[in-house]
């Protein structure tokens, strides 16, 4: 027996989970052949009403139901959020200690200038004279004392080695260059 239409009929009431694949509950009896044992119930068409509450029952579960990216794409925005806080925590802490820094750079200057001042006293000539003559026994120098030597040529020193060969002669002259080299580089 060949299915039609007029003969299949649907069920009143809503079918969920393993109902739906109970046969004998279904009257299939007269629907598929070799299924006579079945007893029949009587059925009607489902109606509008009926059909609009199932598709706002689904529209409703699906807008209830979270999917799983926008889960881990929660979780990721959230651990972002507590990273940028941290950074943000640490960017303080840093300009803070900055400051701090700034300040001790600041006090540090003026100590040292201070300590430059002292320094500066401490080398007066005049006390330095004072404490040589009086202190020490030394004695300034008059002025036919000193004599000035004026040259016209530039100074001028050789020094002679008395091994002088091809290779001593060579070897010297690398090692001239190298240092050349490396103190052009340095």
């Amino acid at each position: 027996m060949a299915l039609n239409a007029a003969t299949v009929e649907y069920a009143t009431k809503d079918i969920y989970g393993d109902e739906t694949y109970d046969a004998g509950g279904l009257n299939w009896g007269t629907a598929i052949p070799g299924r006579e044992g079945f007893p029949e119930r009587e059925r009607t068409a489902p109606t509008i009403r009926h059909r609009r509450k199932s598709a706002a029952r689904k529209q409703e579960a699906d807008a209830r139901s979270v999917s799983a990216f926008m889960i881990v794409s929660m979780i990721i925005v959230a651990v972002l959020v507590v990273l940028i806080l941290m950074a943000h925590v640490h960017l303080t802490a840093l300009s803070s200690q900055t400051a701090v820094l700034e300040s001790q750079i600041s006090q540090l200057k003026e100590d040292e200038s201070e300590l430059l001042v002292q320094y500066e006293n401490a080398f007066n000539l005049t006390e330095v004279e004072r404490y040589a003559t009086k202190e020490l026994g030394m004695v300034k120098l008059s002025n036919n004392q000193t004599t000035t030597i004026y040259v016209t040529t530039a100074d001028k020193a050789v020094v002679l080695n008395e091994k002088v060969g091809v290779f001593n002669a060579l070897t010297e002259s690398i090692k001239m260059a190298v240092t050349s080299f490396s103190e052009y580089f340095s």
